[in-house]
């Protein structure tokens, strides 16, 4: 990347971050890339380093790309949870209208699970696996379907 004509393409831990930069971001130049991009440098309070490229002209400060990487974060937890815990990517179905129909199902699967979840003071994975351990346990003590019947 190259943040100016004169210095040529520099790799991104040779950038000088001065605190405006930190704060306002830094127009850079991409190989292959034909504008101009904003380059934000997010550093979490636990050293991680996040990288943040923009195309947007509006004038956006550090703190409004955090936001704006919360909510993609939140939507990225939902999908994760909705494949985990929902079996949302395991319908079989051909056609639309079932397809459809099995994932607003799942989509209702989760909804009932955060709201519990969030109603008792857990996560969702914990939730299930107590679901799940419950039902394992009086499973094993009482089988519905025993292995061997007595003859």
């Amino acid at each position: 990347m190259s943040v100016s004509k004169d210095e040529g393409y520099k790799h991104l831990d040779e950038i000088d971050w001065t605190d405006e930069r930190l704060q306002n971001g830094v127009m850079v130049k991409l190989k292959k890339v034909p504008f101009l991009v904003r380059l934000f440098k997010i550093v979490a309070p636990n050293g991680d380093i996040d990288w943040v490229i923009t195309n947007s002209d509006a004038s956006l400060s550090a703190d409004d790309v955090q936001n704006e990487n919360a909510v993609r974060w939140q939507v990225e937890q939902l999908h994760r949870e909705l494949k985990q815990l929902t079996g949302i990517e395991k319908c079989q179905c051909r056609k639309q209208r079932p397809q459809r129909n099995h994932i607003a199902c799942c989509y209702q699967a989760w909804l009932a699970i955060k709201t519990k979840a969030d109603a008792v003071g857990k996560t969702l994975y914990a939730l299930v696996g107590d679901l799940l351990y419950e039902y394992l346990r009086a499973e094993l003590r009482d089988p519905r379907i025993p292995a061997l019947e007595n003859a």
